[in-house]
């Protein structure tokens, strides 16, 4: 299962989160988001890092990725396909994020699905990301396309259970945020190994 620890902040946070034995740290380019990580100077770590961008122009995207030596952006706003489209051109790995509130955003889903490498199902809320609550995780019987999927919006410490318990056939990991933190953008990293240990 992949495992993805996302708005991480501080170069120490990070560098812990690394160690965790997960496959992505995500880092959040958001000015209004808490988890902005800004003009914060690159952190190198063995475990790869994904710029996660809201509606950014391409040549903002390409500039962070140099700084920051990003393989993966994740695409959380209401981007066009052109712009999937020319990131992957650049030999860059998408992971697209859709919101799912009271239904499946089937639409949605379709339109993005052949374009990136993952799709990132979030909880529909105020913010782009980072909402801490949970959607109907019953709306995932609804998805019928190929691309794997990662699971996000909410999920917390007493949540193993019922993700062990998906069976999609394209579930493909879990993207975990809000639930595990001491304060937005620091992970306890303690509760996270704890978390990781349950699900495997």
């Amino acid at each position: 299962m992949i495992v993805k620890i996302c708005g991480l902040v501080e170069a120490e946070n990070l560098a812990e989160a690394g160690l965790l034995g997960v496959q992505f740290l995500g880092r959040i380019f958001h000015a209004p988001s808490p988890r902005d990580v800004g003009n914060e100077v690159a952190v190198s770590t063995n475990t790869a890092q994904v710029g996660v961008f809201v509606n950014t122009s391409t040549s903002q995207i390409m500039k962070m990725v140099e700084k920051h030596g990003f393989s993966t952006v994740q695409l959380h706003g209401s981007e066009p396909i052109s712009q999937l489209k020319e990131l992957r051109a650049k030999g860059l790995k998408i992971i697209k994020a859709i919101s799912v509130g009271e239904t499946f955003p089937t639409s949605a889903v379709g339109e993005y699905a052949p374009y990136c490498d993952y799709l990132l199902f979030d909880t529909k809320g105020k913010s782009a990301g980072g909402n801490g609550v949970l959607f109907n995780w019953d709306l995932l019987k609804a998805y019928s396309q190929t691309t794997p999927f990662l699971l996000s919006g909410g999920i917390g410490p007493n949540h193993a259970n019922q993700i062990k318990s998906i069976s999609h056939t394209a579930f493909a990991g879990i993207d975990l945020n809000s639930g595990f933190e001491t304060s937005p953008g620091i992970k306890n990293i303690e509760l996270l190994k704890e978390f990781l240990h349950e699900i495997r």
